[in-house]
């Protein structure tokens, strides 16, 4: 998935440098910390649009490994047995479950400071 996000952002990249070149005028904008670019072209607004569009894919299959992070650590919680009648049941307590969601933060935390 990565090496196709990478491409898509790369493509898109690539047409933004084009139409860049053609643009009647750029301007930066600094909103909360963070600077966007912002123009004046329509075909420049697409690109910006997909452009936001691939962060928000890219996030939204970050988000969906981090969910499976946090079930696999609830399935190796130890002396764990799931109800016969449900066998697919994951039995968690608030206590443990704020623990595993509070040590995947952790580490999120660890990533974005290394």
């Amino acid at each position: 998935m990565t090496d196709q996000k990478d491409e898509t952002l790369r493509r898109i990249r690539a047409e933004w440098e084009e139409e860049e070149k053609a643009a009647d005028r750029l301007d930066y904008d600094e909103i909360g910390g963070a600077t966007y670019l912002t123009v004046n072209r329509p075909s420049l607004l697409r690109l910006q649009a997909r452009s936001y569009e691939a962060g928000y894919q890219a996030g939204i299959e970050a988000m969906r490994e981090r969910i499976d992070d946090i079930v696999q650590a609830i399935c190796e919680l130890p002396d764990r047995t799931s109800p016969d009648d449900d066998p697919g049941a994951l039995i968690v307590t608030v206590q443990e479950l704020r623990r595993v969601l509070d040590d995947r933060l952790d580490a999120l935390k660890a990533v974005d400071r290394g």
